[in-house]
């Protein structure tokens, strides 16, 4: 797992589990942030899930709710991941986020 001080997580998942999916994306977000700390998570981005995840924005906030510090902004359903329309993007970019009612994500990537 790459290392970084000031870190957005964009985050998202397929449904190889079928019904269980939303225990095991439970059980695979709280490695994630035990792997970083959420003390160096900056904010996090969810990427749309397929219907047959049955992972709607309430339930990902109950999953959240007590793994993240209330300061921590967060976006869901956002054009990444396993469903169309998709975007690519960089990986160890740099990213800046604004979790409003008209959300905003920038992604820059790095010069060398």
């Amino acid at each position: 797992m790459p290392q970084a001080d000031e870190i957005v997580l964009f985050v998202e998942d397929d449904n190889i589990m079928g019904d269980y999916f939303i225990y095991e994306f439970d059980r695979n977000f709280q490695s994630l942030l035990q792997a970083y700390g959420t003390d160096k998570i900056k904010g996090v981005v969810f990427g749309r899930f397929d219907d047959s995840c049955k992972m709607s924005s309430d339930v990902a906030k109950r999953i959240i709710a007590d793994k993240l510090p209330k300061d921590i902004p967060v976006i869901f359903g956002v054009d990444f991941g396993h469903v169309f329309p998709m975007i690519t993007f960089p990986i160890g970019g740099r990213a800046r986020m604004e979790a409003t009612d008209d959300p905003l994500i920038e992604i820059y990537q790095n010069q060398k």
